[in-house]
């Protein structure tokens, strides 16, 4: 039987699959988590077959958090992300770490298990919204790839509308570093409001209107 490790940081969510996976007799849950800290200190990752995580989570760690973590200590795990959010930065990151299915949560009642039996079976699964956006995940976003990783992050979350002192406290950094990385992300992008971001990151489906404060 293929074992499944479950990760999802809202509970009725989290439940709701665990009960649609638990159905299928072809799959055995063996670890569901309402954290990435949580599930990486479990020793349940280390020998599952499959990750179903969430993307989105209430923490700097994401989903492609666990994606590196698996990839790095479990090399036979197989991982399918599960998002509200099909936008296009998202489909690159997961396409770029290997994962092997991606699955709209709008869709998920009628197509998750579908998507484990695809990845069990060694193929990739990526649901009809999700390739839907890849032509649009293809296209060139230099300017953006071309940023650190870090400012990356900061310019999502100045991209969504938040505040200087709010992503000093989100990712625990200094106030005067968030400054420091919205100048540099500012003089890359010759931008001079994050008003111009958020069109930026609207425009190439990094964000999605739902995500803006």
């Amino acid at each position: 039987m293929t074992t499944v490790v479950l990760v999802d940081d809202h509970q009725m969510v989290r439940d709701g699959f665990y009960q649609l996976i638990e159905l299928s007799p072809d799959f055995e849950i063996i670890g569901a988590f309402g954290t990435v800290a949580d599930a990486i200190e479990s020793e349940a990752l280390l020998t599952t077959d499959i990750l179903v995580t969430d993307i989105s989570m209430q923490t700097e760690d994401n989903g492609f958090t666990l994606v590196e973590y698996v990839n790095t200590h479990n090399s036979y795990c197989k991982t399918i992300l599960v998002s509200m959010y099909e936008n296009t930065h998202y489909i690159n990151q997961a396409r770029a770490l290997g994962v092997k299915g991606f699955v709209s949560k709008r869709e998920a009642s009628e197509t998750l298990i579908h998507a484990l039996q695809e990845v069990q079976a060694g193929n990739v699964y990526f649901s009809e919204e999700i390739k839907e956006r890849m032509p649009q995940a293809e296209a060139t976003l230099q300017q953006f790839n071309e940023l650190t990783h870090r400012e990356q992050v900061v310019f999502l979350e100045l991209a969504k509308g938040h505040e200087v002192k709010h992503i000093s406290s989100y990712l625990d950094i200094a106030v005067k570093t968030v400054h420091t990385h919205r100048r540099n992300i500012m003089n890359k992008f010759q931008y001079n409001s994050t008003f111009q971001l958020t069109k930026f990151a609207l425009k190439h489906g990094i964000i999605e209107h739902t995500e803006l404060c």
